[in-house]
């Protein structure tokens, strides 16, 4: 009921605001100098004064709309059941152009909505926090409170809550690289088992923290199993895709046909899985794919002519994909009649698994990093953390698909990874694939590298010191995985 209160109050505010706006002289200060004006050049000054104290009641009352909205939102942030709500933005002063005449001013009321209700596209602000947790009792404090993120404890014994469901980590407690669905710790005789609320805390996916003990008895001995809750898992992707000033366009429809598909990424972030299962899907609905790290899309789209076929295993992370890195620069342009043909997707992950997945002095020249004379002066992973220097310039390749300094003639489909697979409907309406080929989808896994596999294997690039000098180095980057939704058009 608060939402919907709130919702309501904030349209009543913008429509009030759009009144106001066609109320405001070109002066800009209320005063309505030289505006409205008989025939005959004689100001009508009784219109003039009745304007202004109309003007005057009507920002009142969105003073007084916004003081109740906000008011709701505290309100509802105060009650542990209620679900967060979004930051309401501030009715700005008012600043639109002024009509051309006081026939205008008499018509403003009946403005249609769409004049006061742009859309936004771009991905939502991040709920304000929660109020923290209320203080426990000492001898539980260990296991019952609520962590940073607000992710839940839940122990032997305890109704485990509905819709939870596994994901996988690379820190899952084995002693050798291998491949794992699901993320289970070891709380490493610390009977607070932070470790486990530390790296809760830096997944996306995890929400609760299932442990194997009864509650209150000591954690050091424990093994946890981090958990997603799959219902708020799946976001708002296909109505921000549905309200992307691309779709519908000539450059994006609906429409099921052979496309190419462009594949970009900064490594390691399953862009070979993604161009892989795209290759093999039947001639109706795809002409080819490109797997590209180009750090560099273009403001124009030239045509990619068929490359030679990829060689695929059942593996699709193992494919290889000739036809050159880069988006093509000596190819004719692609007409805008003909956008529709293509997908370009930029496909991002956390880049500290990235990294750990995709390094060395052969991959920066792909991504085109600041990468030196050869491998012998490239730095290993773990002083490359230490270091704190992009070298591999991951920030901007980010930057260049996800926030252009320029405006390209076509839509990039951005593909969130750690979101992609509890929203694979809105990914397939992206791609213009049939919903049915959300069940072809291959499943997610992650290969496990940590301080076991890493003690093992006398490998210090896959220790979590490592990892915690490049979450410093790409925070940002890691910010905006958190904040935005699976799928972006941008």
């Amino acid at each position: 009921e608060r939402e919907r209160l709130t919702v309501l109050a904030l349209l009543a505010a913008f429509a009030l605001h759009t009144m106001s706006n066609s109320l405001q002289g070109q002066s800009g200060d209320g005063t309505y100098g030289g505006l409205f004006f008989t025939p005959n050049l004689q100001g009508d000054t009784e219109v003039i004064a009745g304007l202004v104290e109309k003007r005057q009641t009507l920002l009142q009352e969105i003073s007084n709309l916004q003081a109740t909205v906000n008011e709701l939102q505290r309100a509802s942030l105060t009650t542990a059941s209620a679900a967060a709500l979004p930051a309401v933005p501030e009715v700005p002063p008012p600043a639109v152009p002024p009509p051309s005449g006081l026939g205008l001013v008499s018509e403003a009321p009946s403005a249609p909505a769409a004049a006061f209700l742009p859309v936004d596209v771009s991905p939502p602000s991040p709920p304000p926090p929660l109020p923290p947790p209320a203080a426990v009792p000492a001898a539980a404090a260990s296991a019952a409170q609520l962590i940073s993120r607000g992710d839940s404890w839940v122990f032997a014994g305890e109704p485990m809550p509905p819709n939870l469901a596994d994901f996988p980590c690379a820190l899952r407690e084995f002693k050798k690289a291998q491949v794992t669905t699901s993320c289970e710790l070891a709380c490493r005789g610390d009977d607070s088992c932070a470790r486990a609320k530390e790296v809760c805390s830096g997944y996306v996916e995890c929400s609760h923290i299932v442990v194997n003990i009864a509650r209150g008895e000591p954690l050091g001995g424990a093994t946890v199993v981090l958990k997603k809750d799959s219902t708020k898992a799946i976001d708002n992707s296909r109505q921000l895709l549905h309200a992307a000033k691309w779709w519908g366009s000539n450059a994006m429809t609906t429409q099921t046909r052979p496309r190419i598909y462009i594949v970009a990424s900064y490594g390691g972030c399953g862009s070979k899985m993604m161009a892989g299962w795209l290759s093999q899907l039947p001639g109706h609905v795809k002409q080819w794919v490109y797997h590209l790290h180009d750090r560099h899309p273009p403001d124009a789209l030239r045509h990619m002519p068929k490359p030679p076929a990829p060689s695929m295993k059942s593996d699709f992370r193992t494919g290889r994909f000739p036809g050159g890195s880069k988006f093509k620069s000596d190819t004719p342009l692609v007409s805008d009649s003909d956008l529709d043909a293509y997908r370009v997707v930029y496909l991002y992950k956390d880049p500290v698994e990235a990294m750990v997945s995709r390094f060395g002095h052969g991959h920066c020249t792909h991504i085109q990093g600041d990468c030196g004379p050869s491998d012998a002066q490239f730095p290993k992973l773990d002083k490359y953390a230490d270091m704190g220097q992009d070298r591999m310039r991951l920030n901007d390749h980010f930057n260049a698909f996800m926030r252009p300094s320029t405006l390209r003639n076509y839509p990039v489909v951005a593909i969130n990874y750690h979101k992609l697979w509890d929203n694979l409907p809105a990914v397939m309406e992206a791609f213009g694939l049939p919903q049915e080929f959300v069940q072809k989808f291959p499943p997610r896994t992650e290969t496990v590298r940590n301080d076991l596999t890493g003690k093992a294997e006398g490998n210090a690039a896959h220790t979590e010191k490592t990892r915690n000098g490049l979450k410093r180095m790409y925070s940002t980057i890691l910010d905006d995985i958190r904040n935005n939704p699976a799928v972006r058009v941008v």
